[in-house]
């Protein structure tokens, strides 16, 4: 079951992203490891805004994911979107934790997004990942996103993403 998560939510929330970070670390990314980003408080505001979203699992909180609008860097990106209207949903902080690695649930979240998008109209789903985050890129490119070129957060060091697109309606 995937549902909005909640304060009471907030931190196991944080347990994914430490775990998720340590994963990143090991696999050889900067991605989260030297800002410190997200924070708890990043993670506050995404469930006070209501776009934090938690995948449940044995009664354990087992993923989380944003399913956000529109990104403020999204436009000034180095490439081309296949889009060129802002109907689209982005998809950030999707980790899953240590324990239920491997049993598909960044693809089963991503599937949910998918869902949502269809349900509230949405033309696209755009995701930015590290270049050397090698899973979420290798999930982006089996779930038929389109790789666009490079979006720069200048808030975290080395923060240039590849950044991919999918159509959900024409």
């Amino acid at each position: 079951m995937i549902k909005r998560a909640t304060l009471n939510d907030l931190d196991r929330a944080m347990e994914i992203i430490e775990d998720a970070r340590l994963f990143l670390k090991e696999s050889g990314s900067t991605q989260w490891n030297e800002s410190g980003y997200p924070f708890k408080s990043t993670l506050e505001e995404d469930i006070r805004l209501g776009r934090l979203y938690a995948l449940w699992l044995r009664g354990d909180i087992a993923a989380i994911g944003v399913i956000a609008g529109l990104e403020e860097v999204y436009p000034k990106i180095q490439g081309k979107w296949i889009t060129n209207d802002d109907n689209y949903l982005t998809i950030h902080r999707l980790a899953v934790a240590k324990e239920y690695r491997g049993l598909g649930l960044a693809k089963r979240f991503m599937g949910y997004v998918e869902d949502f998008a269809i349900d509230n109209n949405k033309t696209s789903i755009r995701i930015d990942t590290h270049e050397v985050n090698e899973i979420v890129n290798h999930i982006a490119k089996k779930l038929n996103y389109k790789y666009c070129g490079i979006v720069d957060y200048t808030f975290e060091p080395h923060g240039k993403r590849l950044a991919y697109e999918r159509i959900i309606r024409k």
